[in-house]
C-alpha cells in the first residue's frame, strides 16, 4: 500500500506509523525499499506519503514515481495505491493512467450521484481501467428477515435476487 496522497496524507495516522515513505524518496533521492515498513499486518508492507511536498502533481508524474512503480510491481503480486478524491486535484486521474485498474471509491452522503458521475467522467477522459465501484460509509439499518437488492451483470442488465 502506497499512500500518493501528498495534499492531505492519512494512512501513517490510521497504521499509527512513521511518516516517513514516498516525499523522501523524492527528495533524498532513496530507492523505495528504503522506506517500505514491512509487515505492518500479515502481509501488507506501507509507504507513506512523508512530508507534504511543495510540488505533489509534479513528484506525481515524475519518471521518479514511475521508476518507483516498476520497482513495486516487481517485488509485490498487488500494489495499491491511495489517492486524494478524483474531484479535488488532478493528481488521481494522473496517475490512473499509469496504473493496471482503478477502483472507485465513493462515501455515502458525502458526494451527489452527479459528483460520482464526474468522477467517473473524468477517470475515463483520461483512458483508465476502472475496475469498479466501492460505495462505503452506507448507513445500516437493522432489519430482520429477508430483503431484495439489485445488481447489474456482466451485460448492464438489472438482475433483482432475494437474500
Amino acid at each position: 500500500l502506497i499512500d500518493c496522497d501528498m495534499r492531505k496524507p492519512v494512512i501513517h495516522r490510521r497504521f499509527g506509523l512513521l511518516n516517513r515513505g514516498l516525499s523522501n524518496c523524492f527528495t533524498e533521492d532513496l530507492p523505495l525499499k528504503e522506506v517500505i515498513q514491512a509487515d505492518v499486518f500479515p502481509n501488507l508492507d506501507v509507504v507513506t506519503s512523508g512530508p507534504v511536498p511543495p510540488n505533489p502533481a509534479e513528484l506525481l508524474g515524475s519518471k521518479k514515481m514511475k521508476a518507483l512503480l516498476q520497482e513495486a510491481a516487481e517485488a509485490y503480486d498487488y500494489v495499491f495505491l491511495d489517492m486524494p478524491p478524483v474531484l479535488a486535484v488532478t493528481d488521481a486521474a494522473l496517475m490512473s493512467s499509469q496504473v493496471d485498474g482503478t477502483v472507485l471509491i465513493l462515501g455515502s452522503g458525502d458526494i451527489s450521484p452527479d459528483e460520482g458521475k464526474q468522477a467517473k467522467s473524468l477517470l475515463e477522459k483520461v483512458h483508465a481501467n476502472i475496475l469498479g465501484v466501492i460505495l462505503n460509509k452506507v448507513p445500516q439499518h437493522h432489519k430482520s428477515g429477508y430483503y431484495y437488492y439489485y445488481y447489474y451483470d456482466e451485460d448492464h442488465h438489472k438482475k433483482r435476487r432475494r437474500r
